[in-house]
């Protein structure tokens, strides 16, 4: 869904109107990937950070994914960036089995991935209040 994201992106970004906007000197707003950190420590730990580098994206990651990024990042294999990602993408959909049920799987991460924010959000707030008080 990245991919389809992407490129929905990239559509909207010819769009005349889209286009008259930005010769007026508007700015993009880019796509973000956000939390990109890999959670199983058995998958690459740029699995997230390698695939879906593009052109005008924004990616959040913490600090150790960021200095992986820049020990040993390669963004060759982006799946974004081929022209041919959107078909790879379709495709690779096309291959989960029957039970797999996309949007249920989609609202899952959403919700866990709110959660993680809401979590770290309500964390930097504490910390923020602790350095208040013991000024």
């Amino acid at each position: 869904q990245v991919a389809e994201a992407y490129h929905t992106f990239l559509a909207f970004l010819q769009e005349p109107e889209t286009v008259a906007l930005l010769e007026a000197g508007a700015q993009i707003q880019r796509p973000l990937w956000a939390s990109t950190s890999t959670k199983n420590p058995s998958y690459h730990d740029l699995l997230y950070v390698d695939k879906i580098v593009a052109r005008d994206t924004v990616n959040t990651m913490p600090d150790a994914t960021f200095a992986a990024t820049l020990d040993h990042g390669s963004f060759e294999d982006s799946l974004l960036a081929s022209p041919t990602s959107i078909d790879v993408a379709r495709a690779a959909l096309e291959q989960l089995p029957d039970d797999v049920n996309l949007d249920e799987v989609t609202d899952q991460l959403e919700r866990d991935g709110v959660a993680s924010f809401v979590s770290s959000y309500g964390d930097l707030l504490e910390l923020v209040a602790a350095k208040l008080a013991a000024s």
